[in-house]
């Protein structure tokens, strides 16, 4: 069963933030993650912002290596609620 509608934000964050060791909230220093739901669609979008140059807990890289300062991924994933037998 799908978990409430309230519940799935903070299922989200806390997904993304131990995947990342970081804290994952709409108004981190770092590590912003928003959610929103598409119209028309039974569906949750989870959308990370990650200001990795600016993140002091994570190694700069060197010796020519390049690296995006923020790096951003989408996702989108259905959801179907599921009543309980």
């Amino acid at each position: 069963m799908a978990p409430a509608t309230s519940n799935r934000q903070a299922i989200a964050f806390a997904a993304v933030g131990s995947t990342l060791d970081a804290t994952c909230a709409d108004d981190a220093d770092f590590l912003t993650c928003s959610t929103a739901s598409p119209p028309g669609c039974r569906c949750l979008e989870v959308s990370v912002r990650w200001d990795y140059a600016a993140d002091p807990s994570k190694p700069k890289f060197v010796f020519g290596f390049a690296l995006p300062e923020t790096l951003t991924y989408t996702s989108t994933v259905q959801v179907n609620q599921v009543d309980a037998p």
